[in-house]
């Protein structure tokens, strides 16, 4: 059957970042360049009906790259809109050339799968125009409204984490503030309770740009406004706007992550994997590995994601979506902390393993985004090609869409080799590419790499 249906991938994640369409040229030189990177890696999205066969986004993957992971299989067909606007969906359905590319790529005897990062208001602009254009859609359905009501923590908190016994048992203590001053107040509860450290989230906080880590005490004796407290974090002003939820901060070890697809009649696990944070807050990766059925919270992660997925049946979502959580080793206890109504950033790691995987027996996979390639390389593939020592381990780039940037960006993909687990062979391509002086997203602090790997034993 899915060989009657073509996939469209949609690589519209600034749609979720910009709320409120913004023109591109407005966006700073960071924010294009981590669209550029990102957007690439919707290449690599598998979904239940295949691979893309049309991909949508800002840049390809270079040619390298498209060869070292689809090897045999069909490269799908890009098409890339005239960037005006933080929407590419709208960039789209207003660039008469890309739309007409994107049509003629179609074929209108099949059905056609639509694949975005994450269900909008603009993506519903597109899916009309294709049904007005005659095309079929296949498992769509209409749920903008729902969705942004689901990137509010202050509904997931009410509407799913404090409606199930099991959840709330698996939640830090939190606290909903309405507005700054409540904050404020919050901050007497937590202390009553001897809890010192908070961690503040925005209710429209994307990632970690919307995370405030804040001192009970230093919070309770505030007498300036709350935005002095969270200055200079945050990458949008919605990001220091009430409502807040206002969380315990508990200590961890290490941060699962579950991704799943949401469908009407249950929940289906895709993969499983322990997040690269830099601060404790901003992804820059994932390790994922065999071996993690043995773990004792490896279960129970599993068991509290499918929770959450029939949590959002019940609400009506239908789609894909991951949860986060953080475990304390020594306490032995798993917390739920956040709920994503989207594609993982993690897909296009457990894509390329899926490709990679019939081949060889790989049964462990690392992925590190944003490396800063060091100026004694001249191009990206030079650095790759010498990055390794295993010679049975796989290294290759999934995006280059910041190399050509000041940032020097490139993401990469290693497997583990005969001996050495895939993070050691991770952290030996690190340390031969990455910029020794250059550490804007903490992949490599004086060419030291963070390995998940040792927490996870």
């Amino acid at each position: 059957m899915a060989h009657d249906i073509q996939v469209v991938a949609i690589s519209n994640s600034f749609e979720l970042v910009y709320r409120d369409e913004l023109p591109y040229a407005l966006l700073t030189d960071l924010a294009r360049i981590d669209e550029l990177h990102f957007g690439q890696k919707s290449a690599f999205w598998w979904t239940d009906y295949g691979w893309p066969d049309v991909v949508i986004t800002t840049r390809p993957p270079s040619e390298e790259i498209l060869k070292a992971t689809y090897r045999d299989q069909s490269c799908p067909r890009f098409v890339l809109p005239f960037r005006e606007s933080s929407s590419i969906c709208l960039d789209l359905l207003a660039d008469v050339t890309a739309w007409q590319t994107f049509i003629s790529s179609l074929d209108r005897n099949k059905s056609v799968f639509l694949a975005p990062y994450v269900h909008t208001p603009a993506l519903e602009l597109l899916a009309a125009s294709l049904l007005s254009n005659g095309f079929r859609l296949c498992d769509y359905r209409p749920q903008a409204t729902l969705v942004s009501k689901l990137w509010n923590k202050v509904y997931v908190q009410r509407a799913i984490f404090e409606q199930n016994a099991r959840l709330r048992s698996h939640r830090p203590m939190a606290i909903v503030a309405m507005s700054d001053r409540a904050v404020r107040r919050s901050a007497t509860l937590f202390k009553r309770r001897g809890i010192r450290q908070l961690v503040i989230k925005s209710n429209a906080a994307v990632g970690g740009a919307g995370v405030f880590f804040v001192d009970t005490e230093a919070l309770s004796l505030q007498t300036s406004p709350l935005q002095v407290l969270l200055q200079g974090c945050g990458q949008n002003d919605a990001d220091r706007a009430a409502p807040y939820l206002v969380e315990e901060r508990v200590t961890w070890d290490i941060s699962p992550t579950v991704d799943m697809e949401v469908r009407r009649d249950g929940v289906d696990i895709v993969g499983v994997a322990l997040q690269r944070l830099y601060d404790h807050r901003y992804y820059t990766g994932f390790y994922a590995s065999a071996r993690f059925n043995m773990q004792w919270w490896f279960q129970a992660a599993i068991d509290l994601a499918r929770i959450v997925g029939n949590e959002l049946i019940r609400l009506g979502y239908i789609g894909p979506a991951n949860v986060d959580f953080v475990v304390s080793e020594g306490e032995r206890r798993i917390n739920v902390v956040e709920l994503n109504p989207r594609r993982s950033a993690l897909l296009d790691g457990f894509g390329i393993w899926k490709m990679a995987g019939g081949a060889t027996k790989i049964t462990a996979v690392s992925v590190v985004d944003y490396v800063n390639v060091g100026a004694q390389f001249g191009s990206w593939n030079d650095a790759v090609r010498y990055s390794g020592e295993d010679a049975t381990a796989i290294v290759i780039a999934v995006a280059d869409g910041g190399f050509a940037s000041k940032f020097r960006w490139i993401g990469l993909w290693a497997s583990q080799g005969s001996r050495n687990d895939s993070e050691a062979v991770l952290a030996q391509a690190v340390a031969r590419i990455q910029d020794p002086l250059r550490d804007e997203v903490g992949i490599a602090a004086r060419g030291q790499f963070t390995r998940v790997e040792d927490y996870a034993a």
